[in-house]
């Protein structure tokens, strides 16, 4: 699965999602600023979380930890598996 580059930025007039290349990702949002702000994150969120996995998988003992586990859940929520 290809995500749209980030990083996207959040306007709130109108409402729209915008990569730094200048691709509209959402438009019209209907939705909070804070929201918009949040999914504006998600590229910067995705690969901060996945670069966490990495990490934490070179330790032996957090191989199997609750926020190893959460975290490739939600990566894995993220790519659509």
């Amino acid at each position: 699965m290809e995500f749209t580059k980030g990083p996207w930025n959040y306007h709130a007039h109108p409402e729209t999602i915008i990569s730094g290349d200048g691709v509209t990702v959402v438009y019209e949002l209907n939705t909070n600023e804070a929201d918009g702000r949040l999914i504006a994150a998600s590229p910067d969120l995705y690969e901060a979380l996945k670069d966490a996995i990495d990490l934490i998988e070179s330790y032996k003992t957090a191989r199997h930890s609750r926020v190893l586990i959460d975290a490739k859940a939600a990566i894995k929520k993220a790519e659509g598996k």
